[in-house]
């Protein structure tokens, strides 16, 4: 399906990153899978899987001989969430925007037909009304939302004299196997399977997506983008039914405490643009085949 194209992933060794790249050559595509300036150069919590391996590149002179990527799908992002507000601000904007500067110079030179540039759905917040569109005003109120709507802003401009199609592909919450131990669904599992003592925020959402189909959608989007932005975050489903779920797919108990963490501040509320990418060829999860496939990884390591 994507024989002929080449495709650069930057990022390449974190978990969307690995994952992406090994479906795009699935798919019959050339990957040139980046490992830029703090990442490793494997992945840390699963086996790298694609036949390209990762390739670091430290410097300007790294990129000597690369061919000419036709997509760019840009996944590279750092965060370091214990220091203070302003110190992830400028943690963010030198780690994922000033020392990638000889990237960002050579891609002008070497222009793509499209980037796609993964932001986040957290470059809107509370200070927004829903319901939530893509082409609405982003309003972050955290350091990491901020620097997304900062990267977006200068990913435009950058590439504004280039012919090259600029999309940027807000994600929402995505679920793997291997994800950090922070993410629902893994701190659901410790719960049922290692008797954890959990908090499950209750009365509030969360929209989830299976790697496999978040991967599929990134693709979709970087051939197929018109727009400049796009939400690529599902329906949401209360956190408790979230759990309940897990409980009836894993036969087992939670050992959680149901609590409303935040009452006073109410969710958001997204247009999804996932039902746009859908083909025949995206691969589609529900709640309970996410928890199985959960499990079942989990029981294989």
């Amino acid at each position: 399906m994507l024989n002929g194209q080449t495709f650069l992933i930057t990022g390449a060794t974190g978990r969307l990153g690995r994952d992406l790249s090994a479906r795009l050559e699935m798919l019959g595509a050339q990957v040139l899978p980046l490992v830029l300036p703090g990442y490793p150069e494997q992945p840390r919590r699963v086996d790298w899987i694609a036949d390209s391996q990762p390739i670091v590149v430290q410097s300007a002179e790294d990129l000597t001989g690369l061919a000419k990527p036709d997509r760019v799908i840009h996944l590279h992002w750092q965060v370091q969430r214990d220091k203070t507000f302003t110190e992830q601000m400028r943690y963010e904007l030198d780690s994922n925007i000033h020392q990638l500067s000889f990237l960002w110079d050579w891609l002008k030179t070497h222009p793509p037909v499209s980037f796609s540039n993964i932001s986040s759905i957290r470059v809107f917040s509370r200070l927004n009304q829903n319901p939530i569109q893509a082409m609405d005003s982003p309003h972050p109120d955290t350091p990491y939302g901020l620097l997304k709507q900062t990267a977006e802003n200068f990913f435009e401009q950058h590439f504004a004299d280039c012919k090259t199609v600029v999309s940027h592909l807000r994600l929402g919450s995505v679920a793997s196997p291997g994800e950090h131990p922070s993410q629902l669904l893994s701190r659901l599992y410790r719960s049922a399977f290692e008797n954890e003592a959990i908090i499950v925020n209750s009365g509030h959402v969360t929209g989830l997506l299976w790697i496999d189909e978040a991967v599929d959608l990134l693709i979709s989007t970087a051939m197929h983008a018109q727009a400049q932005a796009y939400l690529l975050t599902p329906a949401a489903i209360d956190n408790a039914e979230i759990a309940r779920c897990f409980m009836a797919v894993s036969g087992r108990t939670l050992n959680a405490r149901y609590q409303n963490l935040a009452p006073d501040c109410p969710d958001p509320v997204f247009v999804s643009d996932i039902p746009q990418f859908q083909h025949d060829w995206v691969r589609q999860f529900s709640l309970q085949t996410m928890i199985q496939q959960r499990i079942k990884k989990e029981s294989n390591t």
